[in-house]
Order: structure tokens, then sequence, then C-alpha cells
């Protein structure tokens, strides 16, 4: 049993470094376009997705409008509900779930990129 204990554990740590790195990715992606703020691109092939959970514990799928720096090691996004018909704003700092599941990390990282290569082309004339 303690053989699965300790790959439990690997698994843990693996996915606690992996979260880091991809929000140090983001961040660092935001810093080196020089902005703090980047409202993603609309286009339904790269929207972001995340859950939000009410104080009910009700989730809410929501997609992620804007991101923007909270200091030097955060984030904070804004995502829109439509169900609940507003928007509202997540953060890293506090750690919101839908900041820390690696998979959305790794998507709204994507959509940042993706949002920033297509302004840099549009801004070229590309």
């Amino acid at each position: 049993m303690k053989q699965t204990q300790d790959l439990i554990n690997s698994f843990d740590d693996r996915i606690v470094a992996l979260r880091k790195e991809i929000t140090e990715a983001i961040i660092d992606l935001l810093k080196s376009n020089d902005i703090t703020v980047v409202t993603l691109d609309e286009e339904p092939d790269h929207l972001s997705y995340v859950v939000w959970f009410d104080d009910d514990g009700c989730g809410h799928d929501c997609v992620v409008q804007t991101v923007m720096l909270d200091g030097e090691t955060d984030f904070e996004i804004e995502v829109y509900s439509e169900c609940m018909g507003y928007t509202l704003t997540l953060s890293s700092k506090d750690h919101d779930f839908a900041c820390t599941n690696v998979h959305w990390l790794s998507d709204i990282l994507t959509s940042i990129d993706y949002t920033l290569t297509k302004e840099n082309e549009e801004k070229n004339g590309n």
C-alpha cells in the first residue's frame, strides 16, 4: 500500500509544479508583451472555458474574457456566466478553482498566446 501512496504523492507534487509552471508562463507572457491586461479573442475555436462555483456549490461554465496581472506572482480572470448574466473576477491569489485546474490554465495560456499573436499580425498587416 505504501507504494501506491508514494505514487499518489508523486502525482500531487507534479500537479503542483505544473500548476506553478503554467501560472508563471501566463504571467511571463503578459510581462514580455508589456501588458497587464489582455482581452481574449472571441473566436469560437479559441475560447477558454472554466467552471466557477457559487456559494451554494453550483457550478457555472464560464467563458474567460480577460486576463490581468495581479502583482508579480498572480493573475486574475474575468469570466462571463451566461446563466447568471454577469461577469465576475476570479483570482489565482485566492486559489479560485478556475485558476488552479492545470487543463484550464493551459487553455488560458493558449488563448492569450493566440490573441497576442493575432493582434501582432494585424498590427504588421499580415
